[in-house]
Parts: C-alpha cells; structure tokens; sequence
C-alpha cells in the first residue's frame, strides 16, 4: 500500500496500523510504499478508497492515548469525529489536544465528542482530516481544572469588573452605483451588553439612509442624483457617545468605452506597422482609457496603454497570412468596464522591396519608365500623371528623366533613382527615408 505522510509512524518495523475498523501489520517500509500482513487481531480485510486516515494501532506504544479525525473539523464547531476513542476516559470531561489547540470534551459517544474549542489562551482553528487527536498532558489538564476551581472559590480573588469603552471606527469611503443598494456593517466596539441597546442616529442629504441594529442601509431612488455625499453616524449608550463622517459617493452606472471601428489592416515584412486605435467613453466626469492586447497576439506586436498605438514589425519568416488581433480597452470607473474588438491583420510581401525602377526612355516627346517587381516578375510601364500603388506607397508621378523617377506623395516630392527599389525613396525636402 502507499500512504502519504510517513513523519508520524515508526521507521522500525514491524508495528501496526489501522484502517477503518482493520487491524494491519506493516512488515517493510520502502520510502512511502508499505509491506503489510491484513486482518490482524481478528479484524475483517476490507476495500478503502484513496484518503481514508491511516493511524498506529490503540495498543502500539508510540501512540497510545491518540486517534485521528474522521472529518475536517471547522473554526466553529463544536462537534467532531474520531476514528477511535479508546484509551480516553469515559463519563467524563477531558482536555484533548489537535495541533495546537486544547480542546474540552463536555459530552463522548462512540465516535463523536462535543467540545468547547480553545481552552487555556489557545486560538481555535480549522483541522485537517485525519489530524492526530491526544490526550492533553497532565500538567495541562491539573492547570484547567485548578482554573475551574478558583472561578468558584470565595477564596480567589476576585476579577475586577470589565470596563466598557463605547468606540466607533473609522469608516472609509463608500461607493453606490445606480442599481446597487448600501448595506454597511458599523464597526462599532465596547458596547456593555448589560445596558439597553446604544441608540444609532445617522445625519444624511441622503433620503432613506437608514440605522438598523448594526447596519447602515440606502436603497437609491430612482431620482436620486449623483454626487458625493458626507454621512454621520452618531451612537449613544449611558451617557458615552461617539460620532464618526465618511463619504459616500453615488455614481452611474459605469458604461463600456466605445472603440472606433477598425477591422483590418495590411502589414509587409520586416516593415514596422503603426495603427493607432480610437475609443471614447460618454461617463461623466471623464475616465482614463487604457488599451491592452488580449491572448493569442502574435509575437511582437505590442501597443502603447496611454495612446492605444498598436505596432507590430512582422520578420521575414513570418507566414503570409491574415492574423486576428483583439485590442481591449478599459475605463477607470468604479467597477471599471472593459471593451474588445478584433483586428485582422493582413502580413503581406513587400512589394516596395521588391519593386524596382529598371529604365526609362521619351517616345515621341512622352516619357515612359518602367518598374519590375522581381519576386513575382510582374512589369509596369508608368507615364508622367499615373497614379502609382505600390505596398504601403500611394503617390502620382510627377516627372521622369534618365536616371530618376519623381513622385508626389502627400504633397511633398520624392526621388527614385535608376537601379533602386521603392524603399530607396529620397524626400527631396530633406525628410527623413521614407521606409
């Protein structure tokens, strides 16, 4: 068989176990792996499930006094199984300890004990299943009882009277939107449980902004405007009063930011691509967008959060394909409301690479050039006032000499010389390359 946790058993065999109400003996130990003889002491070999609590056998003389938990065992509760109670005492109470909390048996039956949790300045906590369960020391359980003892003698000396401090926390900003109601716990502390209730008064512009027993309560209505809002909770008991002001912010209904539509694009290989995405939000007072990719975006591509530019720069042994990209855009409202769209991203050759101004030559007072693309060998004779398209370029020819090509592309003139591509393209007005 294989077990789990081997820190609390013997490391010399033989020794025995129990399974449920079986008897084993363990007759070799490999790491978590156990040799064991079943149906020891009469006891009846049966199946088990994985997780079932294995535990030292009552009479083995490492664990005599102990068993383990049946069940988790919660912060609360004050009822709890075991696997065993033999070798507890009977018709009696009983100091137990799980982990590092003492526990006090009140009430046992065959398997289950009622307790009082965190006995002697222990802190109640949650058990695992099959947590070990012993009987506390005997020192500790002398230490229970003399306390016991002492509470009822007219000898002990006698527990001052508990002073109560009426207090009320602070209580930090709190937020409505249209449609939501406020139901705020008050964090009020040192009420004397002996006196009547404190009487809570809240001051409020707020209509229907309600006190009840412990909670602050406000269901909006319809007509009410948003704003922020100063409240004060007042709290009086037997002549102690304490007053506390936060805010309370009503808001509208946080709307979706609004993208501009843009569903495709052409990118070329080993060129930079640069897309700037729009979005606007209607929500007043205005919100600050942030725009993000989700997943699934191909590697590189990235976009500025403040600007909402997207950029990518396809290498050369990207697929000439079309790639879906989702670009996300998020306010700052409360709660904050996220809008997506997908961009389809056509990676294409660049044919402004491979394009090439090869000659030129004047026919009868008109002249002509002629441009080849080499990697699909396609040829095109251009004249002085054709449009020209080429990738990403869009321009007109303006002129055409020997040994250049002018074009006028968004108002401005540039160069192609004889022999070069289209990304070889000189601004004649000094800018930069156009590439």
């Amino acid at each position: 068989m294989k077990v789990h946790d081997v820190l609390d058993f013997p490391s010399q065999t033989p020794f025995r176990i129990r399974l449920d109400q079986e008897f084993l003996t363990v007759e070799k130990v490999e790491g978590d792996t156990w040799t064991v003889v079943r149906g020891a002491n009469l006891t009846v070999p049966a199946r088990y499930e994985p997780g079932i609590p294995v535990e030292l056998a009552p009479l083995n003389q490492f664990t005599e006094g102990s068993t383990r938990l049946q069940q988790p065992l919660t912060q609360d509760a004050e009822l709890l199984k075991v696997l065993s109670t033999a070798h507890f005492p009977i018709d009696q109470t009983f100091l137990i300890q799980i982990d590092n909390e003492l526990l006090n048996v009140i009430q046992s039956g065959p398997t289950e004990w009622r307790v009082q949790r965190g006995m002697l300045n222990t802190k109640p906590v949650a058990h695992a299943k099959g947590a070990i369960v012993s009987q506390a020391p005997q020192y500790l359980q002398a230490l229970y009882d003399y306390r016991l003892i002492a509470q009822s003698s007219p000898f002990a000396k006698p527990v001052p009277d508990k002073v109560y401090k009426l207090d009320l926390k602070e209580i930090g900003k709190q937020t409505v939107v249209r449609g939501n109601s406020l139901n705020l716990t008050i964090p009020l502390e040192g009420v004397n449980p002996a006196l009547a209730n404190p009487q809570i008064t809240v001051k409020s512009a707020l209509p229907g902004l309600t006190a009840e027993t412990d909670k602050l309560k406000w269901s909006p209505d319809k007509e009410q405007k948003p704003g922020n809002y100063p409240v004060t909770i007042t709290v009086i008991q037997e002549g102690q009063k304490v007053e506390r002001t936060f805010q309370l912010d009503f808001l509208e209904q946080n709307t979706p930011p609004k993208i501009e539509t843009v569903t495709s694009a052409v990118a070329y290989q080993t060129q930079p691509l640069s897309l700037f995405i729009k979005a606007t939000d209607a929500d007043l007072p205005t919100q600050k967008l942030r725009f993000g990719l989700a997943a699934g975006t191909p590697e590189g591509a990235q976009i500025n959060p403040d600007t909402g530019e997207l950029t990518w720069t396809p290498s050369a042994s990207t697929e000439l394909k079309e790639y879906p990209i989702t670009v996300t855009v998020s306010d700052s409202g409360t709660p904050p409301v996220t809008s997506s769209q997908q961009i389809n991203v056509k990676v294409s050759l660049d044919d402004a690479f491979f394009t090439f101004l090869t000659g030129s030559i004047e026919i009868d007072g008109k002249k002509i050039a002629w441009i080849r693309n080499r990697a699909t060998n396609q040829k095109r004779e251009i004249q002085e006032g054709d449009t020209l398209d080429v990738a990403d370029i869009h321009g007109v020819v303006k002129s055409i000499t020997d040994q250049h090509l002018i074009l006028e592309i968004d108002g401005k003139p540039w160069m192609l010389s004889l022999g070069e591509n289209f990304r070889s393209l000189r601004n004649l007005t000094s800018l930069p390359v156009l590439n």
